[in-house]
Protein backbone atom coordinates (compact mmCIF):
# COMPACT_ATOMS: atom_id res chain seq x y z
CA UNK A 1 0.00 0.00 0.00
CA UNK A 2 1.35 3.05 -0.91
CA UNK A 3 1.93 6.09 1.89
CA UNK A 4 -0.77 8.27 0.35
CA UNK A 5 -3.19 5.40 0.17
CA UNK A 6 -2.19 4.24 3.99
CA UNK A 7 -3.17 7.81 4.93
CA UNK A 8 -6.46 7.97 3.47
CA UNK A 9 -7.58 4.73 4.55
CA UNK A 10 -6.47 6.40 8.40
CA UNK A 11 -8.65 9.33 7.75
CA UNK A 12 -11.20 7.09 6.65
CA UNK A 13 -10.93 5.04 9.43
CA UNK A 14 -10.64 8.29 11.89
CA UNK A 15 -13.52 9.95 10.88
CA UNK A 16 -16.51 7.16 10.46
CA UNK A 17 -16.42 7.54 14.73
CA UNK A 18 -16.69 11.09 14.29
CA UNK A 19 -19.54 10.91 12.06
CA UNK A 20 -21.70 8.20 14.09
CA UNK A 21 -21.10 10.67 17.11
CA UNK A 22 -21.81 13.67 15.32
CA UNK A 23 -25.30 11.56 14.45
CA UNK A 24 -26.55 11.29 17.73
CA UNK A 25 -25.86 15.08 17.93
CA UNK A 26 -22.71 14.80 19.97
CA UNK A 27 -19.99 17.65 19.19
CA UNK A 28 -17.34 16.01 16.83
CA UNK A 29 -13.64 16.85 17.95
CA UNK A 30 -11.42 19.50 16.06
CA UNK A 31 -9.29 18.03 13.78
CA UNK A 32 -5.91 19.74 12.97
CA UNK A 33 -4.03 18.81 10.44
CA UNK A 34 -0.05 20.01 10.58
CA UNK A 35 1.47 20.66 7.68
CA UNK A 36 4.88 20.82 6.59
CA UNK A 37 8.47 19.09 6.07
CA UNK A 38 10.96 17.21 8.24
CA UNK A 39 10.41 19.63 11.48
CA UNK A 40 6.70 18.56 11.14
CA UNK A 41 7.11 14.86 10.04
CA UNK A 42 9.93 15.06 12.74
CA UNK A 43 12.61 12.93 11.67
CA UNK A 44 14.51 10.73 13.16
CA UNK A 45 12.04 10.13 16.10
CA UNK A 46 9.26 7.54 17.20
CA UNK A 47 5.68 8.58 15.72
CA UNK A 48 4.47 9.25 19.40
CA UNK A 49 7.42 11.28 19.81
CA UNK A 50 6.60 13.77 16.78
CA UNK A 51 5.23 17.20 17.59
CA UNK A 52 2.01 17.21 16.74
CA UNK A 53 1.79 13.76 18.54
CA UNK A 54 3.02 15.59 21.42
CA UNK A 55 0.97 18.67 20.73
CA UNK A 56 -2.16 16.60 20.56
CA UNK A 57 -1.48 14.85 24.20
CA UNK A 58 -0.37 18.29 25.60
CA UNK A 59 -3.85 20.02 23.87
CA UNK A 60 -5.63 17.19 25.19
CA UNK A 61 -4.35 17.39 28.90
CA UNK A 62 -5.14 21.20 28.49
CA UNK A 63 -9.18 20.23 28.43
CA UNK A 64 -9.21 20.15 24.21
CA UNK A 65 -11.12 17.89 22.64
CA UNK A 66 -8.13 17.33 18.84
CA UNK A 67 -7.22 15.40 16.47
CA UNK A 68 -3.74 16.36 15.01
CA UNK A 69 -3.31 14.62 11.40
CA UNK A 70 0.69 15.12 10.80
CA UNK A 71 1.10 16.02 7.36
CA UNK A 72 4.57 16.18 7.18
CA UNK A 73 7.13 15.15 4.19
CA UNK A 74 10.63 15.01 4.54
CA UNK A 75 12.49 17.47 2.03
CA UNK A 76 9.23 18.92 0.68
CA UNK A 77 9.05 22.94 -0.50
CA UNK A 78 6.61 25.44 0.25
CA UNK A 79 5.32 24.94 -3.37
CA UNK A 80 5.16 21.18 -2.50
CA UNK A 81 2.74 22.03 0.37
CA UNK A 82 0.52 24.26 -1.37
CA UNK A 83 0.63 21.52 -4.11
CA UNK A 84 -0.64 18.69 -1.76
CA UNK A 85 -2.84 21.09 0.32
CA UNK A 86 -6.30 19.85 -0.62
CA UNK A 87 -5.61 16.27 -0.01
CA UNK A 88 -4.11 17.31 3.15
CA UNK A 89 -6.96 18.89 4.60
CA UNK A 90 -10.54 17.36 5.05
CA UNK A 91 -13.86 18.60 5.16
CA UNK A 92 -13.76 18.12 9.20
CA UNK A 93 -10.43 19.96 9.39
CA UNK A 94 -10.87 23.74 11.57
CA UNK A 95 -6.89 24.43 11.74
CA UNK A 96 -3.72 24.00 9.81
CA UNK A 97 -0.79 24.70 11.19
CA UNK A 98 1.94 25.55 8.28
CA UNK A 99 5.50 25.13 9.00
CA UNK A 100 7.05 26.03 5.38
CA UNK A 101 10.14 26.80 3.59
CA UNK A 102 12.42 24.83 5.22
CA UNK A 103 13.54 23.79 2.05
CA UNK A 104 12.96 26.06 -0.61
CA UNK A 105 16.33 27.80 -0.97
CA UNK A 106 18.07 24.61 -1.04
CA UNK A 107 15.45 23.68 -3.99
CA UNK A 108 15.78 26.94 -5.82
CA UNK A 109 19.71 26.10 -5.94
CA UNK A 110 18.46 22.85 -8.60
CA UNK A 111 15.88 24.55 -9.89
CA UNK A 112 13.76 28.03 -10.10
CA UNK A 113 10.90 27.98 -7.58
CA UNK A 114 8.40 30.51 -6.59
CA UNK A 115 8.60 32.84 -3.74
CA UNK A 116 8.06 31.98 -0.88
CA UNK A 117 6.24 34.35 1.33
CA UNK A 118 3.67 34.40 -2.11
CA UNK A 119 3.39 30.70 -1.57
CA UNK A 120 2.52 30.90 1.77
CA UNK A 121 -0.28 33.49 1.32
CA UNK A 122 -1.70 31.39 -1.57
CA UNK A 123 -2.01 28.54 1.09
CA UNK A 124 -3.24 30.98 3.69
CA UNK A 125 -5.92 32.02 0.93
CA UNK A 126 -7.20 28.62 0.22
CA UNK A 127 -7.69 28.03 3.81
CA UNK A 128 -9.23 31.06 4.38
CA UNK A 129 -11.53 30.52 2.10
CA UNK A 130 -12.50 26.76 2.79
CA UNK A 131 -13.22 28.11 6.35
CA UNK A 132 -10.15 27.13 7.98
CA UNK A 133 -7.98 29.07 10.36
CA UNK A 134 -3.85 29.28 10.22
CA UNK A 135 -1.31 29.07 12.25
CA UNK A 136 2.75 29.48 11.00
CA UNK A 137 5.42 28.11 12.72
CA UNK A 138 8.79 29.19 11.56
CA UNK A 139 12.01 27.23 11.42
CA UNK A 140 14.29 29.05 8.85
CA UNK A 141 11.86 31.67 7.56
CA UNK A 142 12.51 34.40 9.53
CA UNK A 143 10.52 36.92 7.83
CA UNK A 144 7.60 37.45 9.76
CA UNK A 145 4.33 36.37 8.19
CA UNK A 146 1.77 39.47 8.61
CA UNK A 147 -1.30 37.63 6.57
CA UNK A 148 -4.24 38.53 7.10
CA UNK A 149 -6.16 34.83 8.43
CA UNK A 150 -3.33 33.26 10.06
CA UNK A 151 -1.17 34.10 13.25
CA UNK A 152 2.30 33.88 13.19
CA UNK A 153 3.79 31.73 16.01
CA UNK A 154 7.14 33.06 15.11
CA UNK A 155 10.68 30.96 15.07
CA UNK A 156 9.25 27.90 17.21
CA UNK A 157 13.38 26.31 17.50
CA UNK A 158 14.62 29.30 19.07
CA UNK A 159 16.47 28.66 22.40
CA UNK A 160 17.05 24.85 21.43
CA UNK A 161 20.01 23.72 22.66
CA UNK A 162 22.78 21.45 21.22
CA UNK A 163 21.21 18.67 23.33
CA UNK A 164 17.76 18.92 21.88
CA UNK A 165 19.71 18.74 18.85
CA UNK A 166 20.00 14.96 16.79
CA UNK A 167 23.49 14.41 15.48
CA UNK A 168 22.92 16.13 12.23
CA UNK A 169 22.06 19.05 14.10
CA UNK A 170 18.90 20.04 12.19
CA UNK A 171 16.38 18.06 13.21
CA UNK A 172 15.55 18.01 17.18
CA UNK A 173 15.75 14.94 19.83
CA UNK A 174 12.28 14.22 21.36
CA UNK A 175 12.97 16.67 24.34
CA UNK A 176 13.75 19.41 21.44
CA UNK A 177 10.16 18.34 20.16
CA UNK A 178 8.63 18.64 23.21
CA UNK A 179 9.88 22.17 23.31
CA UNK A 180 8.14 22.99 19.93
CA UNK A 181 5.03 21.79 20.90
CA UNK A 182 4.62 23.78 24.52
CA UNK A 183 5.39 26.71 21.92
CA UNK A 184 3.00 25.64 19.18
CA UNK A 185 0.12 24.97 22.03
CA UNK A 186 0.64 28.38 23.48
CA UNK A 187 0.14 30.22 19.94
CA UNK A 188 -3.02 27.98 18.88
CA UNK A 189 -4.77 27.93 22.07
CA UNK A 190 -6.93 31.12 21.74
CA UNK A 191 -7.45 29.94 18.18
CA UNK A 192 -9.16 26.60 19.43
CA UNK A 193 -10.88 28.64 22.67
CA UNK A 194 -12.32 30.76 19.78
CA UNK A 195 -13.06 27.36 17.93
CA UNK A 196 -15.18 25.60 20.98
CA UNK A 197 -17.28 28.77 21.46
CA UNK A 198 -18.11 28.89 18.03
CA UNK A 199 -19.45 25.59 18.25
CA UNK A 200 -21.43 25.96 21.23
Amino acid sequence: MTCFASRTLERVLWSFPALVMASFGEAAEIEIVALGASHTYSKGVERSDTYPAQLERLLRAKGFDVRIVNEGFSGDTTWGMLARLNRSLSDRTKLLILQPGGNDARARRRSHGPDTMDTIAEIVLRAKTRGIAVAVIRTRVRTPVALDGAVDCGMTSDGITPSEMQFDQEHWTPAGYAIVAARVASCIIPLLQKLDKSRE
